[in-house]
């Protein structure tokens, strides 16, 4: 056991038909939570053309037509169902490797093309840049690069969802879990650069902190700490203990009006 498995994670992969979130599709997908590590999701799904990677992941057009039952939108269907089952207080943050640019493209696009609702507290992290930052000088942070020097040697079977999900989950906790104190990974969690909102909210929260209606002398002082748009107050306010100490201390902020508005506006978006 480790502190992560007491957070709403949810570990996933996909097989792809290529690099395209638009064009190419899903062909696996595998999740694990970390509150319950050893119930696995995985599925295929089928599509009506010509696989050409097959090389890569070894799933043929003969393999899926042979073995997949449901619909496309009946598998993304069950994985929503999967990573809901998971959530605390319907949020839920899910990790992959290369999430930022790949795996979350596809999923919101997969989700777009059969009319699948994306919930609001779906939030993406990328353990990518996260390992970077625990060790760096590595000079290759490709997945089973960091498998086989960890480790001396690939599991069976590699470019398979879910053998990718499990290689991910072990590396991730010997590196990012094994490096950061529980504190330190809920404020690195937190950081922006660290988190991404899905694109059901992403436009919302790029709002500026204007839209508070706040006096000049205290939009300079949230802007001087690098608070400028709604998502930064939300970022702010759950990635510190006490909040309204923070803006008294830390931003020197003494007008009650104005921290119980910041405070008010800050509850509100982190509930959305």
């Amino acid at each position: 056991m480790t502190y992560l498995n007491k957070y709403p994670i949810v570990i996933f992969d996909f097989e792809t038909t290529g690099l395209d979130p638009v064009n190419d599709e899903i062909i696996q997908i595998a999740a694990v939570s970390s509150k319950a590590d050893t119930d696995y999701f995985n599925e295929y799904l089928n599509v009506d053309f010509e696989i050409t990677n097959s090389f890569i992941h070894k799933i043929t057009n003969n393999y899926l037509n042979e073995n997949v039952k449901d619909s496309r939108k009946e598998v993304l269907m069950k994985f929503k169902k999967f990573i809901t089952k998971y959530a605390d207080k319907d949020a839920v943050f899910l990790l992959a490797h290369n999430n930022f640019h790949f795996d979350s493209k596809f999923l919101e696009i997969a989700f777009k093309k059969h009319n699948i609702s994306l919930p609001k507290k779906w939030y993406y992290i990328d353990s990518y840049p996260q390992i970077k930052y625990v060790c760096p000088g590595f000079t290759s942070y490709a997945l089973g690069k960091l498998y086989k020097r960890l480790y001396g040697t690939l599991p069976d079977n590699p470019h398979n969802a879910l053998t990718d999900i499990k290689m991910l989950y072990k590396v991730y906790l010997d590196t990012v879990v094994d490096t950061l104190s529980e504190t330190d990974f809920k404020k690195f969690l937190l950081k922006k650069k660290n988190l991404r909102i899905n694109s059901s909210m992403e436009a919302y929260f790029k709002q500026p902190i204007e839209l508070m209606n706040l006096s000049t002398s205290i939009i300079k002082i949230l802007k001087s700490k690098n608070i400028n748009s709604l998502r930064d107050v939300v970022i702010c306010y759950q990635s510190v203990d006490d909040f309204d100490k923070y803006l008294t201390t830390d931003l020197n902020i003494q007008s009650s009006y104005y921290k119980n508005r910041i405070n008010f506006w800050a509850k509100q978006m982190a509930q959305l």
